[in-house]
C-alpha cells in the first residue's frame, strides 16, 4: 500500500507542475486534463466487484502495476520533445490504478481478519496510503529539484558561449536554490539582472531542457518505486484460500 501510494501521489504531484509550469496552462485548463483521473477511478470502482470474484488479489495488484507503468510511459512520452497530448491518457490509467489499489486492500482486510477488527485495520490501510503518498511526494520532489539544479549547473556553467556575468548570475541562483518556475518568469528575472537578449535566450534554453530532463528523471524514480512494489506483489499467494473456501461453501449450499 505504501508503494502504490508513493507512486500515485508522487506522480500526480508532477502533473500539475508540468501542465502549469512547462506548458503554461491555467489551473482550469490543467484541471480539464486531470479530470480523466476521476473518470478512470469511477469506472473501475464500478467494475471491481466482478474482478474481485474472478481473480486473485495478487493478479489484481500486478494489473495495477501494469496500469501505472502505462500511465508513466504516456506521461514521459508527452514530456519528451514530441508532445502529443498524452496527459489525459496517463491520468485515466492512474485513475484505474487508484481503484485497483484501495479496493483490493479493503477486500484483503475483510477476508483475513474477523469483522470486529475491520474498522481498526481499515484505518491502518488509510494511514499506510497517506504515509506512502507523503514519501512519494518527498522522494519525487527531491529528484525533480535536484535534477533541475544539476542540469542547469552542467549545461549553463560549461557553456563557452555564456559570458562570465551570465555564469556568475547563474551560480548565484543555483546557490540560493533553483525553483521550478515558468520560462517567462525565468526570462523576467534574467532581464532584471541586466543581461543582454542573446545571453538570456541561451540561459532560458538551458533551463527548459533541464526542466524537461528533471521531469523525466522524476518519472524514472516513480518507475523504480513501481518495480520495487512489483517485487513485493509477486510474493503474494497466487490463489486466495479465503475466497476459494467461500466459493466452495456457496456451491455446496446450491447443491
Amino acid at each position: 500500500m505504501i508503494g502504490f501510494g508513493a507512486v500515485l501521489f508522487g506522480t500526480l504531484f508532477l502533473v500539475p507542475i508540468y501542465l502549469q509550469v512547462i506548458q503554461g496552462l491555467t489551473p482550469f485548463q490543467s484541471s480539464l486534463r486531470t479530470f480523466f483521473y476521476g473518470c478512470g477511478a469511477f469506472i473501475l470502482a464500478l467494475l471491481f466487484k466482478r474482478l474481485a470474484h474472478r481473480y486473485a488479489l495478487r493478479n489484481i495488484f500486478l494489473l495495477t502495476c501494469a496500469l501505472i507503468a502505462i500511465g508513466l510511459f504516456a506521461l514521459a512520452w508527452e514530456i519528451s520533445p514530441l508532445p502529443w497530448g498524452a496527459t489525459p491518457i496517463a491520468m485515466f490509467f492512474f485513475g484505474l490504478s487508484l481503484s485497483l489499489t484501495k479496493a483490493p486492500l479493503n477486500v484483503a482486510t475483510q477476508r483475513a481478519f474477523p469483522p470486529k477488527e475491520h474498522g481498526q485495520l481499515s484505518a491502518m490501510n488509510e494511514s499506510s496510503w497517506s504515509l506512502g503518498g507523503a514519501l512519494g511526494v518527498a522522494i519525487i520532489g527531491t529528484i525533480l529539484l535536484a535534477s533541475l539544479a544539476g542540469g542547469i549547473d552542467e549545461r549553463a556553467l560549461d557553456d563557452p558561449a555564456l559570458s562570465a556575468q551570465s555564469k556568475a548570475i547563474t551560480r548565484k541562483y543555483l546557490d540560493a536554490g533553483v525553483p521550478f518556475i515558468p520560462e517567462t518568469r525565468v526570462r523576467t528575472v534574467l532581464t532584471n539582472e541586466g543581461l543582454p537578449p542573446d545571453q538570456i535566450d541561451r540561459l532560458v534554453t538551458h533551463y527548459e531542457r533541464s526542466a524537461n530532463l528533471a521531469l523525466l528523471l522524476a518519472i524514472v524514480g516513480s518507475s523504480v518505486i513501481t518495480m520495487i512494489t512489483v517485487g513485493f506483489v509477486t510474493r503474494l499467494p497466487k490463489k486466495d484460500p479465503e475466497y476459494e473456501a467461500t466459493e466452495v461453501s456457496a456451491l455446496a449450499n446450491d447443491v
